[in-house]
């Protein structure tokens, strides 16, 4: 797929409204059904600018649709979209990679050893013979250089893989871009699991 994607000049797109405004969404033509690599683009405003503002964002069932409060996913897709529309200019990928990429069954088995056995999700996966994230960033880099992306960029995240997938695909990463939101003691205790046990930058607002 990911050869297929690099050697796309165009995309379907179409408008989209949202609480934040208006947006475009695209995805490559003869984007296959839901899979691990199927991606979107959301973003506003001219790409081919340096210090366009870039996510990459990995879709989360749970808190994006059911409006779980075990993690930030939600809020981190909402306040990305409300800064690029601040901004005026900036993509998000959004990808289906659920589970940090092992999937939706082992995300709920995951979820159901941290619960019982009070573990992070990275020592539940632990438990169950699982890596703690294997999610993969090809497709989402294809569809940025479909899209016309400038090299010169700043990126909206925490996950040190993702800044460097950008800095592989010959990406300058101008500024790392805070999210800010307000954290439940519940979703502040995840977020800073993952600082401790995948590496994530600190950024945690004080709320």
């Amino acid at each position: 797929m990911t050869s297929e994607l690099l050697q796309l000049h165009t995309q379907v797109s179409t408008e989209l409204q949202t609480p934040f405004g208006g947006f475009t969404v695209s995805v490559p033509p003869g984007e296959p059904g839901l899979s691990d690599r199927t991606c979107v683009a959301l973003h506003r405003g001219p790409l081919d600018l340096p210090g366009t503002l870039v996510r990459i964002h990995s879709a989360c069932l749970f808190s994006e649709t059911f409006a779980s409060m075990d993690c930030d996913c939600a809020d981190q897709l909402r306040s990305s979209m409300e800064l690029i529309a601040r901004e005026g200019r900036g993509v998000i990928v959004y990808q289906y990679q659920e589970g940090r990429g092992q999937g939706l069954e082992a995300k709920i088995r995951g979820m159901a050893v941290m619960d019982r056995e009070n573990l992070t999700t990275a020592g539940a996966y632990a438990s169950l013979g699982l890596a703690a994230d294997v999610r993969g960033y090809e497709a989402p880099l294809a569809l940025l250089d479909v899209l016309g992306l400038h090299r010169t960029i700043r990126v909206m995240t925490r996950n040190p893989r993702k800044l460097a997938a950008l800095s592989g695909a010959g990406y300058e990463v101008r500024e790392v871009v805070p999210l800010d939101y307000p954290m439940t003691p519940r979703v502040r205790a995840y977020v800073a699991s993952k600082q401790t046990e995948l590496g994530h930058l600190s950024d945690l607002p004080e709320n």
